[in-house]
């Protein structure tokens, strides 16, 4: 699309949550022209979403970010369970998943700084976000978005746009006027959500949940050392006028925990939803985190599936902005993303209605089969198979799209337990040709394809540095010799001798071929990548 000016925007982001914050800071890595705008004065300064799960940390991890993360926010050791005030169990966390991902455990960090450390990525490349800038009007024409704005001073401003997307929350505006249906529910059970101090007898990095007849509740450590505690209280009136002190007066009698909560920092009353938008793409507008999904938070999901919506959607928008690749490219983001928030939709909608909600059969389930339940599912976690499987299904790890059309397995031998297109690349940790110890996913960054090529004796290896030279603009290449560090390396990916894997900037598996010559390799980028170098998609 033409631009009136070179320094116009070609992606408008209206919302600046994590979700939106995450869409700007990977469009930044690709040096694609965007503004960012909210309606907000500022970014949250409570709690919010806080828990982050290992899929997010190797996004956060591919934008050098990881450490600082670590450092602001609380790893996760364990978990205790209480019923009737007293304590039926407790569940360790260390170590689990340490097999799957080099971040094997929650993070609870609050959202106000997970969207401080996204605000500074940004500023230190001279971005910030428009603030007190709300969208007013949205109209979609076939070469771009054309956009009102309402700005800080009170004047309007007309924006026009290749793309435009939409991460204004859960009550989006963009959704709303471009009519896309919201579908799903909303639960009557309510929430009252609160940081505050609390007589709670348990460690800094553990989670504490507790049951009786009249409350769930949950509580979270904060960085402060006070605590955040989520509580489905029953038989209280709850409305928007509900107040603090109107909770605390009750809390110890219905949770039966003699917490004594007091020194309110923040208080809010909410119901939880299970929502989906029917649409995540109209067009040229895009609908990422809670604009195109709500959870209920058990699991702490939401925030986590927001970011990887951004995470997906970002690479595709800015290679076909730079003209990499063809736009159809950008269908695979509501063929990959709608089905992960669905499943996750109903799962977490099930959980919460046995954890919280009310009538007969779901009180009747925790007051008197939950806590056996759980002592049996706690000694099973010291399985390994299954609490790989429990870490695989919260952490977002075994998130997969095997069904996606930008798979493509060229594969004729490879051993039937190597990781296919549309997974994510497996963690695994191996010697590299310095003697270090070093993972496979450590160094492919987002923005960029990643070629790995296997080869005990990769004779043709010419032929292979001739077309990453030819691709260099959107693939590393890098070249794994089989030598006694990387042994159990080729025997985890299924190589025998030699082959290939073209991994995604996301760090999911595009292509993989056992051949030890670069034909299939060209068919695959030829499906890829458009004409200048590059092909057009021909799936869509």
């Amino acid at each position: 699309m033409k631009q009136e000016s070179k320094n116009a925007p070609l992606v408008l982001i209206a919302g600046a949550g994590p979700a939106g914050l995450m869409m700007a800071c990977q469009l930044s890595l690709f040096n694609i022209r965007f503004r960012i705008i909210d309606m907000k004065l500022s970014p949250t300064s409570h709690s919010g979403a806080m828990v982050v799960h290992a899929r997010t940390m190797e996004i956060f991890q591919q934008m050098g970010l990881a450490e600082k993360m670590l450092e602001k926010g609380t790893v996760v050791n364990g978990l205790s369970v209480y019923f009737n005030g007293k304590k039926s169990g407790r569940l360790n966390l260390k170590g689990i998943g340490s097999s799957l991902s080099q971040f094997p455990y929650i993070l609870l960090l609050e959202q106000s700084k997970t969207e401080r450390l996204l605000i500074e990525f940004l500023r230190q490349k001279g971005i910030g976000v428009e603030w007190n800038t709300e969208l007013i009007e949205a109209e979609q024409h076939e070469h771009g978005m054309e956009t009102e704005l309402i700005l800080p001073d009170g004047n309007r401003e007309k924006v026009t746009t290749d793309y435009l997307i939409a991460a204004d929350g859960g009550k989006s505006t963009i959704r709303s006027m471009l009519k896309i249906p919201f579908e799903g529910k909303t639960h009557k059970t309510s929430l009252s959500v609160m940081e505050c101090d609390a007589d709670i007898i348990s460690p800094p990095d553990e989670l504490m949940f507790s049951f009786s007849k009249l409350a769930t509740t949950g509580f979270f450590p904060l960085s402060k050392g006070n605590w955040r505690v989520d509580a489905a209280i029953r038989r209280m009136r709850t409305n928007s006028r509900l107040s603090f002190s109107a909770v605390q007066e009750k809390f110890n009698r219905k949770t039966r925990l003699n917490a004594n909560i007091r020194n309110q920092e923040w208080f809010s009353v909410f119901h939880s939803h299970g929502k989906y938008a029917l649409f995540f793409r109209m067009h040229r507008c895009f609908l990422i985190g809670d604009a195109a999904h709500l959870f209920t938070p058990v699991g702490g999901q939401g925030m986590n599936t927001g970011l990887q919506d951004a995470h997906n959607l970002a690479w595709k928008m800015g290679m076909v902005l730079k003209g990499y690749t063809s736009s159809k490219i950008l269908g695979t983001y509501q063929m990959e993303r709608k089905p992960v928030a669905i499943k996750t939709c109903r799962s977490s909608d099930k959980f919460f209605k046995l954890a919280a909600s009310g009538g007969f059969v779901y009180p009747f389930f925790r007051n008197y089969l939950l806590s056996p339940l759980l002592k049996i599912l706690f000694k099973l976690m010291a399985v390994k198979r299954i609490s790989d499987i429990v870490f695989k299904k919260i952490s977002g790890t075994g998130i997969s799209y095997p069904e996606g059309v930008l798979n493509f397995d060229r594969s004729e031998s490879m051993l039937s337990t190597a990781p296919k297109p549309g997974e994510l690349i497996p963690f695994f940790k191996y010697v590299d040709t310095e003697g270090k110890i070093v993972t496979i996913d450590g160094k492919l960054y987002s923005n960029r394809f990643h070629l790995l090529v296997f080869g005990a004796n990769i004779s043709n290896i010419e032929e292979f540095m001739k077309m990453a030279k030819e691709f260099r603009h959107v693939i590393s290449t890098h070249i794994i010799p089989l030598n006694k560090g990387t042994g159990d390396l080729y025997i985890r990916f299924g190589i025998k001798l030699q082959g290939w894997y073209l991994i995604r900037p996301d760090l999911y598996i595009a292509c993989r071929s056992d051949e030890s010559g670069t034909e299939d390799l060209k068919a695959c980028l030829k499906q890829l990548f458009t004409k200048t170098g590059y092909g057009t998609l021909s799936k869509t």
